[in-house]
């Protein structure tokens, strides 16, 4: 759902890169210029930027570790300490971003604009929202937590397969990254007479989370660069 999701997102700002070479919304843009609004919509272009950098960044040091790991587990070194520390960085990096996000906020009353710079910075500032949303589901998943209530704005709006209400659920309930820790932590608890079983199934859970990662990691990617793409319009339109 989560790759689904990150390759929604990029379709739409393939749209609103259409809409900003539309000589209606150039024009508009520039009209308006020197108003607040337009400088909230940079604003919150670069605010997207550097939100789904940080959540690559985070996502790419998470397969690090994972990878470490199944070297670690292949050797049989039976020394999870160092993936353990990783995961503590990792998660403040998390809850450090998540606080930032439930700071900014992206709240925005349109009421005193006049009605085409409204559908213009309206249109903006939604998929803006919907940006955030996805990379606050994906830093929750690396947390090894379910996506927050912003998880049903982002599904409805790019999450496009018809699947069952149940079956959705389902998905939703798997986190590759919880599977991982509650892996680890049964082969340290439990007795060397269970450690080979133990091993392959901490193995093949940490193939699985690599494997979701690398599908996230080229999703965020082509996000970020469309990100760039749209943020780059938009200051040439108003440098124009």
């Amino acid at each position: 759902m989560l790759q689904d999701g990150v390759n929604g997102i990029v379709g739409l700002y393939e749209s609103v890169d259409d809409l900003l070479h539309l000589t209606h919304t150039q024009q508009v843009l520039v009209r308006h210029r020197d108003e607040k609004w337009v400088d909230k919509v940079l604003d919150g272009s670069l605010r997207v930027v550097d939100l789904s950098g940080t959540t690559r960044d985070v996502l790419l040091e998470m397969k690090q570790h994972a990878q470490e790991t199944q070297s670690a587990l292949r050797r049989r070194s039976g020394d999870f300490d160092q993936y353990r520390l990783s995961k503590k960085n990792i998660s403040k990096e998390i809850r450090k971003c998540l606080g930032n996000l439930k700071r900014g906020g992206n709240k925005h009353v349109f009421s005193s604009l006049s009605d085409d710079l409204m559908a213009v910075v309206s249109v903006l500032s939604e998929v803006e929202a919907i940006t955030q949303s996805i990379c606050e589901s994906l830093l929750f998943f690396m947390s090894g937590s379910r996506p927050r209530s912003n998880w049903a704005l982002v599904s409805k709006l790019v999450y496009n397969k018809r699947v069952h209400k149940n079956d959705e659920q389902e998905r939703r309930d798997i986190n590759e990254v919880k599977n991982v820790d509650a892996a680890l932590c049964a082969l340290t608890r439990n007795s060397k007479s269970q450690e080979v079983v133990l091993v392959e199934n901490a193995q093949k859970h940490l193939s699985v989370l690599v494997t979701s990662i690398n599908g996230l990691e080229e999703g965020l990617e082509n996000l970020f660069r469309q990100l760039i793409k749209t943020r780059v319009s938009l200051l040439n339109i108003l440098s124009n």
